[in-house]
């Protein structure tokens, strides 16, 4: 399995979302690999995905709480500080980078708008979950009852002793975000398809979290 996808993306026809698994490589820089490495891992990713754009706008990730609003103007950029990444333009990608923090992509089904957010347990204590749904609320004129969030693989409380998945469905709800799915697949205890900070320590690659609105 090069890529993990969960089945309600099926149901979307203008959106396409992933998240590679470790037998797609490393998807971050700097790490073990070179960077013409890394880019070809990623063009692999979104060839996976039938992305027909090959531009990735990514964060230098802080486990932080600072989300961004992108367009075409962003194209291969990595934005600084940033761990959320939220869109409305088609034909580009917009990912975040993971190796047991919660890939959340969460979904305005109505206008058409997307947000990606990396919720590690810095992230998800500055309540980044929430603030995702409120910058789509401000900013696309989202509804949370219009939106679906999924929660991608991720470490569980069974290997770490806060429940990110929890927390963060806590606050997708106080938000009015009600369609929440999670097929619960821990990082840690699957480390054979994902990466695992936990488990395998600071030479761990990571995984990315894509999502693209179609053209």
């Amino acid at each position: 399995m090069n890529v993990w996808r969960p089945g309600i993306i099926d149901e979307i026809e203008w959106l396409e979302y992933g998240v590679s698994t470790r037998f797609l490589g490393n998807m971050s820089f700097p790490g073990k690999l070179d960077a013409h490495e890394v880019k070809r891992n990623r063009q692999n990713f979104c060839n996976e995905l039938s992305l027909k754009g090959k531009e990735i706008v990514t964060g230098s990730q802080v486990h932080g709480d600072k989300i961004a609003t992108v367009n075409t103007s962003c194209l291969d950029m990595a934005l600084p500080d940033t761990d959320g990444i939220i869109s409305n333009t088609s034909g580009i990608q917009i990912g975040v980078l993971c190796a047991d923090c919660v890939p959340l992509i969460i979904v305005d089904l109505i206008n058409h708008v997307i947000g990606v957010i990396h919720a590690g347990r810095k992230g998800t204590e500055l309540i980044i979950a929430k603030k995702a749904v409120r910058i789509m609320s401000d900013c696309f004129m989202t509804d949370p009852k219009n939106c679906i969030a999924i929660l991608g693989p991720s470490i569980g409380p069974c290997c770490y002793e806060v429940d990110l998945w929890e927390e963060n469905t806590r606050q997708l709800n106080e938000e009015g975000v009600l369609k929440i799915f999670n097929e619960k697949i821990c990082t840690s205890c699957n480390k054979e398809k994902f990466f695992s900070y936990r488990a395998e320590g600071q030479y761990a690659g990571r995984m990315m979290a894509l999502g693209s609105i179609k053209q």
